[in-house]
């Protein structure tokens, strides 16, 4: 992902480019984290996997299928 961004941005803002990207990473993963640890507390260990695992997987095929939408 580092080289892509780097290939397509100006060298000028390269590094608050890198930097903003870094941060976004960490929050996600924070709020991952966070909702893991919740639904374990709740529902135990299994149910917090299947329901993560069950969100990313529907919010990246959505993430998908809106970036591949051709707009005529």
């Amino acid at each position: 992902m580092t080289g892509f961004i780097a290939d397509n941005v100006n060298n000028e803002v390269l590094a608050s480019v890198i930097s903003v990207e870094s941060s976004i990473r960490t929050i996600m993963t924070a709020i991952i984290a966070l909702a893991f640890g919740i639904i374990a507390d709740n529902f135990g260990i299994g149910a917090a996997f299947v329901s993560l695992t069950t969100f990313l997987l529907f919010s990246s095929i959505a993430i998908n299928n809106y970036k591949n939408k051709k707009v005529f």
